[in-house]
């Protein structure tokens, strides 16, 4: 019983040297695909021509990149707040769609625009407050979208508009409804 233990044991061993000679084989191979880059010419992989690009280099290209979007898209949102804030506060009002058509973006055949006071059954008069202006998108260089949450303070009931924002040639800013 003792030798079948001790020969189960050696087998045992054999095994384990055999996967820390695969470990060291591949901690050096760790080692050398994780070399941070140098110079000019950056670290690359012997034999395979690719080059090795940090976590952190990574993370802060992915950082860079999301700031640059962010910055973007708050330029678009300070270029066209003065149209937003007209056109929401003229929806919040109940204007009806031949007054909004004036902002309405001219390619846009789709859609026209649909008062939030249209899907309240209780507001019986006032303006609705527009509770929240959020989920900005940039959709293009010139295009940016967004919702609005409207309630009404006599009713409580709340609906939610989408709106695209489109600079136009002339540099204002229409809207296309519901997109």
């Amino acid at each position: 019983m003792v030798l079948l233990t001790a020969a189960g044991l050696a087998g045992c061993q054999a095994v384990n040297d055999g996967l820390t000679a695969t470990n060291q084989a591949l901690g050096a191979l760790n080692t050398a695909l994780g070399t941070p880059t140098t110079g000019r010419s950056g670290g690359v992989s012997a034999g395979t021509g690719m080059v090795y690009v940090p976590a952190e280099i990574k993370q802060r290209t992915s950082a860079a990149i999301t700031n640059a979007q962010v910055q973007e898209t708050n330029r678009m949102i300070a270029e066209a707040r003065p149209a937003i804030e007209n056109v929401v506060g003229l929806a919040a009002c109940g204007a009806d769609p031949k007054r909004m058509a004036q902002y309405t973006d001219p390619s846009d055949t789709s859609y026209s625009f649909w008062s939030p006071l249209n899907s309240m059954s209780y507001h019986k008069s006032g303006c609705v407050s527009p509770v929240r202006v959020a989920g900005w998108q940039k959709r293009s260089a010139n295009a940016i979208s967004f919702i609005v949450d409207y309630v009404s303070p006599q009713s409580e009931e709340g609906t939610r508009r989408n709106y695209t924002a489109i600079k136009q040639p002339s540099g204002e800013w229409l809207f296309r409804w519901g997109s």
